[in-house]
């Protein structure tokens, strides 16, 4: 009998290879480090500020917007020293933060790389970056920036600045020596309200005379003057609405021989008074006391102060308005300012000075603002 051939069963494929368990984990964990780290670069370059941005920040808190056209550093931070005064609060060492921003977004090229290694250098930044420092090297850092193309973009656009004096600060090169030369002060006498006449004599002899108006037309008038008297002895007449000038016409050989005149002062002609009746002015006059404040009044009818700051700066407040920066001492651009004197009207003040070659002035308005006396 035949055999029935029974087909064997199917077995079965054989079992595919199991993965490691371990060798799973280490792949995940490999990609989710690939992932975090990609993650984190990622963040930290998205938050690292480019180094124009972090300038304008470090810029706008310790000197405020960009500078002016043909302003200088040294003129911007003059300003907010004499704007601060006592009152500094945590200026400047609350800009630390901003100025070791700066710092870490510095790198990645040579000039950049350069400019970082002059603030570790110059700032101590590899410990604490200074802000002081920075204060006192600003310009040059500055100039290396730039030359990295380094910017202090949105300086402009940030709020919170220290407070600076506003207005551009009159340079020496504008004032003029209304009395040129060495001169001294012979006289000082009033010519009636709101009038003053002033007697200046030189090293050669020759006489000078001003005459100050606050409030007139031409508030302050110098021009050498021709009378027939000896310059030592001249001296201005009390009492009179013209300037007048009393002194020795001739010397004689005894007092009572000596030759006396009474002149105008401009014309240098004989005005017919007795010089034994006349009342001539001290040749001593008395001067104000040195004091930081020129000017303290009402101009205008609104309160105004021109004095100079513990800097060396001089600046003017008036009532309403922000403080104005008027002009630097002569180690910063402006002019020599010894004995200032203060003559003040009611809608104008004159102060004269001697300055290096002669005697200038500045003439305040009552609006606030000044100028150079012409």
């Amino acid at each position: 009998m035949p055999k029935l051939l029974i087909p064997a069963p199917d077995e079965p494929p054989p079992p595919e290879p199991r993965k490691s368990r371990a060798g799973l984990i280490v792949a995940v964990v490999a990609l989710l480090a690939i992932g975090a780290g990609a993650g984190f670069y990622i963040t930290r370059a998205r938050k690292k500020p480019s180094a124009s941005h972090a300038y304008g920040q470090l810029h706008a808190c310790l000197f405020g917007p960009v500078l002016a056209e043909g302003e200088s550093f040294d003129t911007r931070t003059r300003s907010i020293d004499a704007a601060l005064g006592e009152e500094r609060g945590d200026y400047p060492a609350r800009c630390e933060p901003a100025l070791t921003t700066f710092y870490e977004s510095l790198g990645g090229d040579p000039k950049s790389d350069g400019l970082k290694e002059v603030l570790e250098i110059e700032l101590g930044c590899k410990d604490k970056c200074s802000t002081a420092s920075l204060i006192k090297k600003i310009s040059q850092i500055h100039d290396i920036a730039a030359s990295a193309k380094i910017k202090p973009e949105g300086a402009d656009e940030v709020a919170n600045v220290p407070p600076r004096l506003t207005g551009k600060p009159l340079k020496a090169s504008e004032f003029r020596e209304i009395v040129p030369g060495t001169v001294v002060l012979q006289g000082l006498t009033s010519l009636g309200p709101g009038k003053t006449a002033l007697l200046y004599k030189d090293t050669v002899g020759i006489l000078h005379l001003c005459e100050i108006e606050p409030d007139g037309e031409r508030p302050l008038a110098c021009a050498p003057i021709r009378v027939p008297v000896g310059a030592q002895t001249a001296r201005l007449v009390e009492g009179k609405e013209k300037p007048t000038i009393y002194g020795v016409v001739s010397m004689g050989a005894t007092p009572e021989e000596t030759k006396y005149g009474v002149f105008d002062a401009k014309l240098g002609e004989p005005t017919g008074d007795d010089p034994k009746e006349v009342k001539s002015a001290t040749d001593r006059p008395r001067l104000p006391a040195s004091s930081p404040t020129w000017v303290e009044a009402p101009l205008e009818g609104t309160k105004l102060r021109v004095y100079r700051a513990k800097n060396g700066v001089l600046r003017l407040d008036r009532e309403g308005d922000a403080p104005r920066f008027i002009m630097d001492d002569s180690d910063h651009d402006g002019p020599a300012t010894g004995e200032p004197i203060p003559f003040v009207g009611q809608k104008r003040a004159v102060v004269l000075f001697t300055g290096k070659q002669g005697i200038s002035g500045l003439i305040v308005k009552g609006d606030g603002s000044v100028e150079p006396a012409k």
